[in-house]
């Protein structure tokens, strides 16, 4: 016998993986929970997961200023 909540269970983790309310067909960032989808630069990569929150080219682990294009903000 199918166990209901079992299968709402997976079936919703496999929408929702990362399980922030968001289904992953309009998570901006899928991978990493981020419910409240900020997305400072507008590339449509949620800012949990962006690697250059400010597309300067330079990855926000190495810039002065992660949000800031200025390379001397």
């Amino acid at each position: 016998e199918v166990d209901p909540v079992m299968t709402c269970t997976v079936a919703s983790s496999l929408q929702d993986p990362d399980r922030d309310g968001i289904p992953s067909s309009r998570d901006n960032c899928p991978d990493v929970a981020n419910p409240n989808q900020a997305d400072w630069d507008g590339d449509r990569i949620g800012n949990a997961c962006d690697p250059d929150d400010d597309n300067d080219g330079i990855p926000d682990e190495q810039a002065m200023c992660p949000f800031d294009p200025d390379p001397i903000c």
